[in-house]
């Protein structure tokens, strides 16, 4: 039986540094169309969005539910695959955590530091789908092996900021960008310390779609799909053992 070391490898990065950066995991004809797609979104401003402080959009969110392409990738083959490696052959999109669209573009934005779910105990995987380059500034930054650091019980819409407890001050220094470049995903552990990257020049805007993902709970009897979409292999149920 022929081992599958490149795909082990990479397990094995993601559980102990918390994240795996999947290069050109999107294909161009995908990039290209979510491109535009992206800019019609922010130009139709359609509720729910966001707006920074002169008035301009910077993030759309319940992406998956206005479909088109920026939507389509996150059930893109490429992306599954590797997600398969990670959670297994049944896949679950969590369409009330990210699901959203951003631009990353307002001059000399503050990076905070942040993870995107309390606990460990009801994990998620987050995807960021770079539609741009980002390097340098517009990099996603992370703290390598943060997922492993001690929970606190105030979370902030959902997660934890890092500024606001002071236990995690001696790792607040320890920020490193992952340089990414277009067609990239950045699969990331939700309890990893991460915070976003932002472009200083108006004309230096960096687009990413975030999404969620979990395996499939084989706990759970019913399925509420209003709030997830099973989106490679079937849902279990292992109950009552």
């Amino acid at each position: 039986m022929k081992v599958d070391w490149e795909s082990q490898l990479r397990v094995r990065q993601f559980r102990d540094v918390g994240f795996l950066l999947v290069k050109g995991c999107l294909s161009p004809e995908e990039i290209a169309k979510a491109q535009q797609a992206a800019q019609d979104l922010m130009s139709d401003a359609i509720d729910p969005v966001r707006r920074d402080s002169r008035g301009r959009v910077v993030r759309v969110s319940r992406l998956y539910d206005r479909g088109g392409p920026v939507a389509q990738l996150f059930g893109s083959a490429g992306v599954l695959d590797a997600l398969e490696a990670l959670l297994g052959p049944n896949i679950e999109l969590v369409l009330n955590r990210h699901n959203h669209l951003t631009r990353s573009d307002e001059s000399g934005k503050a990076r905070r530091i942040h993870r995107d779910v309390l606990q460990w105990s009801r994990p998620i995987v987050t995807a960021i789908f770079y539609l741009d380059d980002a390097h340098g500034e517009k990099a996603t930054h992370v703290i390598p092996g943060s997922q492993f650091l001690p929970f606190v019980g105030t979370p902030n819409n959902g997660g934890t900021w890092l500024d606001e407890h002071h236990i995690y001050a001696p790792v607040a220094d320890q920020l490193i960008p992952v340089p990414a470049d277009s067609g990239d995903v950045l699969l990331m552990d939700g309890l990893l310390f991460h915070a976003m990257g932002y472009s200083r020049a108006d004309n230096s805007q960096r687009y990413v779609a975030t999404a969620a993902y979990r395996s499939v709970d084989e706990l759970i009897s019913t399925h509420d799909d209003s709030d997830h979409v099973l989106l490679r292999g079937e849902r279990l149920w292992r109950g009552d053992s």
